[in-house]
């Protein structure tokens, strides 16, 4: 029967002779403390992860994806026409510049 060494020595260990049964309690010890070890790392790490999706989701639910601003400062949203037909007189006016794209930070872009 083909066995890997790694496997051999392990059952070796855990099996043990009878006359050290400290030895073998040892072993089986560890072996559950591992075990233990790490399906909580497991669990945690999949918590954490799940919280951090719903904690992005969160925030940016609640954060503007873009912020308009003009070389003066914030716009005033009473002065912004409320229909698409008044947009054209204002791009006409002059009173909207052309539009200068800079990140202020990281971000990622996606479409749909």
């Amino acid at each position: 029967m083909y066995q890997p060494v790694a496997l051999f020595i392990g059952l070796r260990y855990m099996r043990g002779r009878a006359a050290d049964r400290f030895g073998r309690f040892v072993s089986w010890l560890s072996t559950i403390g591992i075990t233990l070890g790490v399906m909580a790392l497991v669990t945690v790490l999949s918590v954490m992860n799940g919280f951090e999706r719903e904690l992005q989701n969160n925030i940016l639910g609640l954060m503007p994806q873009a912020i308009l601003s003009s070389e003066h400062g914030s716009l005033n949203p009473q002065q912004l026409p409320e229909r698409q037909s008044n947009w054209t007189a204002l791009i006409a006016s002059h009173l909207l510049l052309p539009v200068m794209w800079y990140c202020k930070a990281r971000a990622a872009w996606r479409s749909g």
